[in-house]
């Protein structure tokens, strides 16, 4: 595993989906992570993402990325979208951990088209219109971070 701020993207692998033959995902297994902390000014409290990490499967290599800002992650994304020619019918499957969270903070930086959730804020997949799906790998596998990374 390397740290970087860029790298080649890798050569798209296209899948077809049976369910849907109409969308195309490029099948590199991605995920994507944010930390975060709050804090209190005038006796207003509020939260703000402070460090995010991107990593991306490349030769069987794990590439990180990482950032600071909103700015930089969306950078990021729209390097990706150029790169694989993303939109609606053809996407790019990025996983996030416990998405409900993570969505509260990210969800005024994309343009969605669709998002499915079990319940009021815990969205279990969240498409942007030009064809990013997150997707939340905690609801889809069941194991905290810990366990999944093990098993």
């Amino acid at each position: 595993m390397k740290y970087v701020t860029e790298f080649e993207l890798p050569t798209a692998v296209k899948q077809k989906t049976a369910k849907n033959p109409k969308i195309t995902y490029i099948n590199i297994p991605m995920a994507f992570d944010i930390e975060t902390t709050s804090t209190e000014a005038d006796k207003e409290k509020f939260a703000f993402m402070y460090e995010w990490t991107f990593g991306i499967s490349v030769d069987d290599k794990v590439n990180i990325c990482y950032g600071r800002t909103w700015e930089e992650f969306l950078n990021l994304m729209n390097n990706m979208v150029n790169k694989y020619e993303l939109n609606e019918s053809k996407r790019m499957v990025v996983y996030v951990h416990n998405l409900a969270f993570e969505f509260q903070f990210m969800r005024k930086f994309f343009d969605w088209i669709d998002v499915f959730a079990s319940d009021e804020r815990k969205p279990i997949k969240a498409i942007t219109v030009n064809g990013i799906e997150f997707r939340d790998s905690y609801i889809l596998s069941g194991y905290s971070l810990s366990k999944l990374a093990e098993n």
